[in-house]
């Protein structure tokens, strides 16, 4: 399956690409789980041509469909259709174009070269997906969006360390001090990073976890196991050692039911039911980033 071949259906896009989080889309009610797939069929597609197509061809899409979102360039209709039923479901055309922005990063052939940049790269790929689920999962309090976009960072972080062999593989390397030896990047300096990454991770999921409240209880529940089977793989990184620098780390279906189980007793929580206040030095680094944004 490609997933730039937009006939394939939203469902199947992220059944295909997205297990950890389809999985925990069955909790979601039927009209919601739609909302959800098409958007993240939209973010595959932006993803994919950032990173999959030749550079001049991603970069050529990914300016058509900022002229498709702003309504001033006909596109493809099933490209036309699906971001038209994105922002009709309450999503904003500016975080469909920040998204834009992530990919534009793979294809211009830029890279990370400190922790501001993995933040503000962070947030560009996954950080404002979560700003835009908001809507799609009944959220109405704009006060969520930090949480939202710390869950997004969070998952991001951990996809980096997850997938650190095969962007190995590719040459794309978005822990910046991570360093090569004859070709391997199983040194013990290059596990500490990775280690230490996850542990940043750590912070962005227990501050997504204080904003959960802010979520009608049934999507609630939905993002929670999601958070939850992300968090694993990276705990999952953690205990295997040096593994995760010749395979890609996954959970298989009996561990995603597990790490449910184990964490059912979370919902007891009181940050599950009255969120506390966003620790706005989370942010600090990302705000430094957009404010550069805005004056160049």
């Amino acid at each position: 399956m490609k997933s730039l071949d937009l006939s394939n259906s939203p469902k199947s896009v992220m059944h295909h690409y997205g297990k950890s989080f389809y999985f925990a889309s069955m909790v979601f009610s039927e009209n919601t789980a739609v909302k959800v797939f098409t958007l993240y069929q939209y973010c595959r597609y932006v993803d994919d041509c950032g990173d999959e197509l030749e550079p001049t061809e991603g970069k050529k899409r990914l300016s058509d469909l900022i002229g498709i979102i702003d309504g001033n360039k006909n596109g493809p209709e099933d490209i036309t259709l699906l971001v038209h039923s994105i922002i009709q479901s309450g999503v904003s055309p500016v975080d469909l174009k920040v998204l834009i922005s992530g990919a534009m990063f793979e294809a211009e052939g830029k890279s990370v070269q400190s922790k501001q940049d993995l933040i503000h790269y962070c947030y560009l790929v996954a950080g404002v997906v979560g700003k835009m689920m908001c809507p799609l999962i009944g959220v109405t309090d704009k006060s969520a969006y930090p949480y939202a976009i710390d869950l997004g960072i969070a998952m991001q972080l951990t996809n980096i360390c997850r997938d650190i062999f095969e962007d190995h593989k590719m040459n794309r390397y978005y822990l910046w001090e991570l360093k090569v030896e004859n070709d391997s990047l199983n040194t013990s300096n290059n596990k500490d990073i990775v280690l230490k990454n996850l542990e940043l991770a750590d912070l962005y999921y227990r501050s997504a976890f204080t904003g959960l409240s802010y979520i009608p209880f049934r999507s609630r529940v939905a993002i929670f196991v999601a958070s939850e089977v992300y968090r694993a793989i990276g705990k999952k990184i953690k205990r295997t050692d040096d593994r995760v620098f010749s395979e890609r780390i996954y959970l298989n279906s009996f561990e995603k039911f597990w790490v449910c189980f184990k964490s059912s007793f979370k919902i007891l929580h009181p940050s599950f039911w009255r969120s506390k206040t966003h620790k706005s030095t989370l942010h600090t680094e990302l705000n430094k980033s957009l404010e550069l944004m805005t004056e160049v």
